[in-house]
């Protein structure tokens, strides 16, 4: 019991002593924002968290538009058959611009084709 105590003392007496060891996001808090999207083959939004639309562009290629800027934020993006089922695919994500990613789907031959996705996004808070 002695021993978790002082773990404890110096971990806090650590913290207290460099509060840059605990890296802060560029508003000076702790965390994380997340948004999200699952968008249909068809490019209609079917729920999302932080993000404002989602539409199709082209065969496999759509956009969507978010609430804040994700330029300094990581994309992941997954193929969502939605049923259970599955298909054989790959998906990826990149920024163009501050409030806007773009998504493109393919199918196991690299072929761009409409599919079914789920878009997530972490930021720093």
């Amino acid at each position: 019991m002695r021993s978790k105590f002082l773990c404890t003392l110096a971990l806090t007496a650590t913290l207290a002593a460099s509060p840059a060891a605990l890296e802060a996001a560029p508003d000076q808090t702790l965390g994380m924002a997340i948004m999200s999207a699952l968008v249909a083959a068809d490019g209609t939004l079917l729920r999302g968290t932080g993000v404002k639309t989602a539409e199709r562009l082209d065969e496999g290629r759509y956009q969507i538009t978010f609430n804040r800027s994700v330029a300094e934020c990581d994309i992941v993006v997954s193929l969502n058959s939605g049923g259970g089922a599955s298909f054989a695919g790959q998906a990826a994500g990149a920024t163009f611009s501050s409030t806007l990613a773009e998504v493109r789907t393919r199918d196991s031959s690299g072929t761009q084709v409409d599919r079914r996705f789920f878009v997530i996004v972490l930021c720093a808070k």
